[in-house]
């Protein structure tokens, strides 16, 4: 492995620190997102976002958890970034569980939850900032390079277990 991958699956298994409570929030509307890595919550809380969840690829957080995220929050109005495909409906799903307003930008990727954070504005309502976030997300584009677990053909390709395999916006 090189020292960069060891690096990260080592940060992956720590995750955000487990004492690591919501940052202040300005406004009245209180952001989750949701990383692999303590890394990666930095980088989102340093974009705006209050509050990390872990979980990522192989790791979802649960409704639960988020729901538990959200009540945590000392605002009514809270943003959920899943940054993952497979995190979006158990998120969906928390707006039920509560009496604030939860609202859920489907973030696919660390990157366009990034650049979600990058369009939020303090000062706009729910409504313009779920807009808006989700607009910037629109023009993100994603390459990923990862090993495959299992042998699988996806879009005519074959990959065999072990292979690095290239992925752009999620698909081989």
């Amino acid at each position: 492995l090189t020292t960069q991958r060891k690096s990260a699956l080592a940060e992956g298994e720590q995750g955000p620190p487990e004492d690591e409570g919501p940052t202040e929030i300005n406004g009245e509307i209180g952001i989750i997102a949701v990383a692999a890595g303590a890394g990666l919550g930095h980088a989102l809380r340093s974009m705006g976002a209050n509050l990390i969840v872990r979980g990522g690829q192989t790791m979802n957080p649960s409704t639960e958890e988020l729901f538990q995220a959200t009540e945590s929050l000392p605002v009514d109005k809270v943003i959920i970034l899943p940054n993952n495909k497979n995190i979006i409906m158990a998120a969906s799903q928390v707006s039920d569980l509560t009496e604030k307003q939860v609202v859920v930008v489907p973030s696919r990727s660390l990157p366009q939850g990034l650049t979600a954070l990058s369009a939020f504005n303090v000062d706009a309502s729910l409504d313009e900032n779920v807009e808006a976030m989700t607009e910037s997300m629109n023009h993100v584009h994603s390459i990923e390079i990862t090993e495959a677990v299992r042998d699988v053909e996806l879009n005519g390709v074959n990959v065999v277990s072990g292979q690095l395999s290239g992925l752009v916006d999620g698909n081989l």
